[in-house]
This record gives C-alpha cells, sequence and structure tokens, in this order.
C-alpha cells in the first residue's frame, strides 16, 4: 500500500530524519539561551562587580548546583556520596525513591535559583544604565534659561 509519504504508514525513514532535526532544533535553541545568560551575567558583573546582591545570588546558584551534585552521587549509590552522607540510598542494586525524589527537588531549587541569578543580573543591568536619570544639560542653560522658582517636575 503506497501513500504520499513512501510505502506503508509507520516506520518510514523520514521519521528518524524529523526526529533528528527536532533533536538539532532544541539543542540549537539550548546553545542560544545559554550563550544569552552568560551574556547577562557577564554583563551584570563587568558593570556593577561590587553589587552584593550579585554575588548573593551567585553564591545560592553554585550551592543548589554543589546540592544537586550531591544528591546525584547519593542517588547513585557512589563510594564517595556514602562517605560525604554516611548513608547509601540504594538497596540491592536500586535506588530508593527518597533519593529520586531528593535528586527532582534539587534539580527544581537549581532552575528557581537560575531564574533568581538572570533576573537579579537582568534588574542590576537595566538599573546601572540611568535610564531614570535627568538628562544631563549644561550649566549655563539651566541657570541663565531656565526660571528658578519653579521646581524642576513641572518644567515642560
Amino acid at each position: 500500500m503506497y501513500n504520499r509519504y513512501g510505502y506503508g504508514g509507520y516506520g518510514n525513514s523520514r521519521d528518524g530524519e524529523s526526529f533528528i532535526m527536532l533533536v538539532v532544533l532544541v539543542l540549537v535553541l539550548l546553545f542560544f539561551l545559554l550563550t544569552r545568560a552568560v551574556n547577562v551575567v557577564a554583563t551584570a558583573f563587568g558593570r556593577q562587580p561590587r553589587n552584593k546582591a550579585l554575588w548573593v545570588t551567585l553564591f545560592l546558584w553554585l550551592v543548589s548546583l554543589v546540592g544537586l551534585l550531591l544528591a546525584g552521587l547519593m542517588a547513585s549509590g557512589s563510594a564517595g556520596a556514602a562517605r560525604i552522607f554516611g548513608i547509601t540510598a540504594t538497596t540491592n542494586g536500586t535506588t530508593s525513591g527518597a533519593a529520586n525524589g531528593l535528586v527532582v527537588a534539587a534539580g527544581i531549587c537549581v532552575g528557581i535559583t537560575t531564574l533568581l541569578l538572570l533576573i537579579v543580573c537582568r534588574s542590576v543591568t537595566v538599573a546601572s544604565q540611568q535610564l531614570f536619570s535627568q538628562p544631563k544639560e549644561q550649566l549655563t542653560t539651566r541657570v541663565l534659561h531656565r526660571p528658578w522658582w519653579t521646581p524642576p517636575n513641572e518644567i515642560a
């Protein structure tokens, strides 16, 4: 039986090609988003390197990454995790549900702290651009051409 996609309705070779194209598209999108995130963080730290909010959120993000790594080690049942935590999460070669839940919770924590880091970095970048400040004008214009007795908010 022939159809417009080839012979048969299932198992076409084009199914594999479309899946590969979808994977490539997702990987390109993830690479773009990762480079934009690194750009936002680098720009914020470049403009305001002494901002405490940036350092606190970066520290929280790093702590959450370390927590995810340790939870993953514990769920895998490695000997290093047994030494770190003093417990093993495996019984007879299978991981327990609590260990898997801990990995999921740590992953959610990493996602939340990543969003928090990006929001804080973008906020610091926008705040350092001084978009809301008064435009700079010369001293002679301010003194000689503007009335002195009206507040600056009422000048049109």
